[in-house]
């Protein structure tokens, strides 16, 4: 039971990331940077009509490919696809969506106001999707020789959100348990009332954070165009067509250490760290010069690193038909030795690790999806049933959260 229990819980996060992700991925920042008029007209009307979408199917397909992340394995590629159809409360979302830009820090170090849209949103998103993970082949080699049961390469299971309640088909998960303590069938939980249950674990340990801490001008960092356009950049490259679609291009640049470099967001996060150690007790460890140089280190870090994404909205119809992104970044160990305060790191021995990203998700269906229901005959798991059979809730007391 513990192991099922751990497998279920972890498998519906990742069953409730990607059905809010689907959607809310879909939208971005209002920012046209350098764009022309009519262009950034084109580009946040996508963003609209995105946002006002009840339905879509979609297709999500992502690659890793990392370098010298550890000793043992120099190089290391996996797979994560995702493909399936959502339906949402557009109206509930846009709602939660506007209330986020307009007073983000609302929600800032208030877990009861955080609790609450995570529910919403949950509530308001519905999929049915198809999760499949290629492992890579080092990973593989390494459980071999550590004679570890063999594990398949390739892992793909049927998941399905409805009301904020999350199922999970095990029938393909079976050869990851040798034992055979893998049920067949479909099982899930109440995902919003794992939200709440656990904000509320949370909240019975950690104190809430004054609002006098809180500075909500440090906020507007991430919807004022002249701080973002430091750091991001926007341009209309050669239109295409995708499925017989007259499409427009756009693409959009991140630079990672102009963003750690940028004075009114290391402003801004400067304040948050200062206020969450507070709230944990530990103002006095941390200092001025600490922050100052955590953040200095992480612009470091990210020296060249740049993420881009070309997003392609349709000339006909205004949706967002295909989001392409990249990312390629050579970590500076340099600056992450300067963080390890015992000096135990020596960068001149350190391998430059290497992390390469690329991902693509395409969608179709709009508004066309038929409607998700929930598979019949699931076994439903209660929040003191995931957590007691994993040793992280006494079932004595679990039923008081």
């Amino acid at each position: 039971m513990r192991k099922l229990a751990m497998i279920t819980l972890l498998l519906l996060l990742m069953v409730a990331v990607s059905g809010v992700s689907a959607q809310a991925g879909m939208s971005g920042l209002h920012f046209c940077g350098d764009l022309s008029e009519s262009d950034c007209t084109l580009y946040l009307s996508a963003q609209n009509a995105m946002l006002d979408l009840e339905s879509a199917s979609f297709d999500l397909d992502m690659n890793f490919t990392v370098n010298n992340i550890a000793p043992e394995m120099k190089e290391m590629s996996f797979n994560f696809g995702m493909d399936g159809a959502y339906m949402v409360d557009a109206e509930a979302l846009r709602q939660l969506y506007e209330m986020a830009q307009t007073n983000p820090a609302a929600f800032a170090g208030d877990l009861e106001a955080i609790s609450t849209m995570m529910q919403d949103m949950l509530r308001a998103t519905s999929a049915d999707i198809t999760i499949t993970i290629d492992l890579p082949e080092e990973l593989l080699n390494e459980f071999a020789m550590s004679g570890e049961p063999a594990i398949p390469g390739e892992i793909s299971f049927d998941a399905v959100m409805v009301d904020g309640v999350g199922y999970i088909n095990l029938d393909n998960l079976a050869p990851l348990d040798p034992n055979g303590d893998i049920p067949s069938g479909w099982h899930g939980a109440d995902l919003a009332d794992l939200v709440d249950r656990g904000f509320a674990m949370m909240s019975a340990f950690m104190p809430q954070m004054d609002e006098a801490d809180i500075d909500p001008e440090a906020f507007t960092a991430f919807t004022d165009p002249d701080v973002l356009s430091e750091f991001m950049s926007i341009e209309r490259v050669e239109d295409a067509e995708l499925n017989g679609e007259p499409v427009a291009v756009f693409l959009t640049t991140f630079d990672y250490a102009a963003f750690f470099s940028n004075p009114a967001i290391r402003e801004m996060m400067r304040a948050q760290m200062a206020a969450q150690m507070n709230m944990m007790g530990m103002g006095e460890e941390m200092n001025e010069i600490d922050l100052d140089t955590m953040l200095e280190a992480q612009a470091a870090m990210f020296e060249g690193a740049e993420l881009q994404i070309w997003q392609s909205i349709g000339l006909d119809t205004p949706y967002l038909y295909q989001s392409d992104m990249t990312l390629d970044w050579y970590m500076n160990m340099a600056a992450f030795a300067e963080l390890d305060d015992m000096g135990s790191m020596d960068s001149d021995d350190m391998p430059t690790p290497h992390i390469n990203f690329s991902a693509t998700m395409t969608v179709d269906d709009f508004n066309a999806v038929e409607p998700i229901t929930a598979p019949e005959g699931a076994r439903l798991y209660t929040f003191q049933e995931l957590f007691s059979s994993m040793g992280a809730l006494d079932p004595s007391t679990a039923a008081t959260f």
